[in-house]
């Protein structure tokens, strides 16, 4: 329509289409057909209200509330005082992208260093991060993930559950002492997939039938061979004389109290074996 460039003073402006190949500078913009804008543009003060597309290719969008139905693309920088709402789909290419509150019932995309804080990140596919991840809800919040990987930080006061979490740091879980603080504990990892289930029991007239816990029986696969680990309370020899799918038979020269420790092939995972991590 227009070559060069137009300015609108007048609140209230609509049209129903207008192209622009350089420059606009626009308090207030009601479109109902298509709207391209090729310049730098900033609108600001009211609102801008697209129910298709919104491309920003090597400028600025300034909104309090960005409502989108169908897709975004931003090149360069979108700032954002309040919310993003978005419907579709929204790729976000830059590093050092902030958000306070992104709500998204498509597909979110962020390619940079992303810190995501106060409000909530709900994505149902895949999160990836090369900076830090917080969910922090009045000191609880939840992340829910298929996939999360993280190269830096990942903090949650709440719950933090997925499918699969990979972590090239530590893992640890924070414990409270009495007169030491906070501390961290590590947890024990081995190079296959184990569950494991610790207790006590007594030897009567030189052996013992230990029964394995129906829940523990439901987690591993008893189809492979666990693994019975004996730590004797006294004097004379003690041994594993059988192991079957329900329990596992002490025999020993004396009646003695022994501790025993179970460790079995996780369901599902039984063939895996430290294997090679391949980033998504």
């Amino acid at each position: 329509m227009w070559g060069v460039s137009l300015e609108v003073a007048k609140y209230g402006t609509t049209l129903k289409q207008l192209t622009v190949t350089d420059s606009a500078a626009i308090k207030q913009l009601e479109v109902n057909g298509t709207t391209t804008i090729n310049g730098y543009t900033v609108v600001k003060k009211n609102s801008l209200g697209v129910e298709g597309n919104v491309y920003c290719t090597s400028g600025t969008v300034e909104a309090k509330t960005l409502k989108v139905n169908s897709s975004g693309t931003i090149a360069d920088t979108l700032t954002v005082g309040s919310s993003v709402y978005v419907n579709g789909s929204l790729e976000v290419n830059k590093f050092g992208t902030s958000l306070k509150q992104l709500e998204v019932n498509g597909t979110t995309t962020l390619k940079g260093y992303t810190l995501v804080k106060n409000n909530s990140l709900g994505v149902e596919a895949h999160i990836y991060c090369n900076g830090n991840i917080e969910a922090l809800a009045s000191g609880f919040g939840n992340i829910n993930a298929n996939y999360l990987g993280s190269m830096g930080n990942i903090a949650c006061r709440g719950t933090l559950s997925g499918s699969n979490l990979n972590i090239s740091g530590s893992k640890n879980c924070v414990q409270q002492t009495e007169n030491y603080g906070k501390r961290l504990v590590n947890a024990y990892e081995t190079a296959d997939y184990y569950f494991g289930d610790i207790g006590e029991s007594k030897l009567e007239n030189g052996e013992c039938v230990v029964f394995i816990d129906d829940v523990f029986k439901e987690i591993i696969n008893l189809d492979y061979e666990y693994q019975v680990f004996l730590t004797k309370y006294g004097r004379g020899d003690i041994w594993v004389a059988e192991r079957n799918k329900d329990c596992f038979v002490v025999q020993g020269e004396n009646d003695i109290s022994f501790g025993w420790e179970i460790k079995g092939k996780r369901k599902g995972y039984e063939t895996n074996r430290l294997e090679e991590y391949k980033s998504s």
